[in-house]
């Protein structure tokens, strides 16, 4: 006790003692902020790499006429590629990817983190864990539509498959009401068509949107844009990124007059894979519906026709 009063009362002694303090005071806020710092930035990024795994895997959740078995196969194989491709250190195991089929899939990811100043303290290292959901959702808005729609009763009777082919019709001459599929998106016009249904329209379409319908002959300007469409690479109708997989409004006619549909409301959305060429002797685009899922925005209140968005859930 003698050689702490004579320390107390040593002012050169005092000086010591509290600079000692201090500095391991201010060593461990360093440690702290920059071990904290950079244990934040790694769980951001970390955060990023399971978000687009889960995201890309719910895109490969709808089953539709496949096998469930090879569904979550695949799911599980596009989750494993997206987490190699942003972090190779990364070992999934097959517990960390929970499936649940026309549902969601969920990704759980752990990596240690070695500290820097922390490791003086005895604290070498910390994991980094991360979790999301990706889950599928009716579609009831997006972007990138094709200027053709079916009516609702007509997509509802005639399926989807390979097996339920159909034709949309793109003149109004000699049709059924609900076989029409021309859509003025954007506005009228030849070239805006073609165009349209080349590469998708531009702005957002949503349900109970009132459009207009084509008056025109569309037959050339289909003919080029389907010959363009089925000329791109695809190896199949789920294929992401599917030239030949167009995105088509469903609706229900507003106004009718003499035979012809002059608006329609859009109720929901559906996938139309091109299977043949366009038939210009009955002004056809031919193929069938297909249940997928792709970006775009979840509405519940928009009725499933088998188009479906991918949105973080958790």
């Amino acid at each position: 006790m003698k050689w702490m009063k004579k320390l107390l009362t040593n002012e050169k002694g005092n000086v010591l003692l509290i600079v000692s303090i201090a500095f391991t005071g201010l060593l461990a806020m360093t440690g702290l902020v920059i071990d904290g710092g950079s244990y934040f930035m790694k769980k951001t990024d970390l955060q990023k790499v399971v978000n687009a795994a889960a995201l890309s895997g719910a895109q490969e959740l709808v089953v539709g006429d496949m096998n469930p078995v090879l569904v979550e196969s695949r799911v599980r194989q596009i989750v494993h590629e997206v987490v190699s491709f942003h972090d190779e250190s990364i070992v999934l195991n097959d517990e960390d990817i929970e499936v649940q089929l026309n549902n969601s899939v969920t990704v759980n990811l752990k990596k240690p983190l070695a500290l820097a100043f922390s490791s003086l303290f005895g604290i070498e290292s910390v994991d980094i864990v991360t979790r999301a959901t990706a889950g599928l959702g009716i579609m009831g808005s997006a972007q990138g539509a094709a200027p053709l729609g079916i009516e609702r009763s007509t997509l509802i009777e005639n399926g989807h498959g390979p097996n339920h082919e159909f034709n949309l019709k793109v003149d109004q001459r000699n049709v059924e009401t609900g076989n029409f599929g021309a859509l003025a998106l954007g506005s009228t016009g030849a070239d805006t068509f073609e165009e349209n249904l080349k590469t998708g329209f531009n702005d957002v379409i949503s349900i109970n949107q009132i459009l207009d319908t084509e008056a025109g002959n569309m037959n050339q300007p289909t003919n080029r844009a389907v010959t363009h469409l089925i000329n791109q690479p695809c190896d199949g109708p789920t294929e992401r990124n599917c030239p030949r997989r167009i995105l088509v409004p469903v609706y229900e006619p507003i106004i009718v007059s003499n035979g012809r549909i002059q608006q329609i409301k859009v109720v929901g959305f559906a996938y139309f894979y091109i299977s043949a060429p366009f038939n210009s002797s009955d002004s056809t685009v031919r193929g069938y519906f297909v249940e997928y899922a792709d970006t775009g925005i979840v509405n519940e209140n928009a009725e499933s026709h088998g188009a479906y968005s991918i949105r973080l859930i958790e």
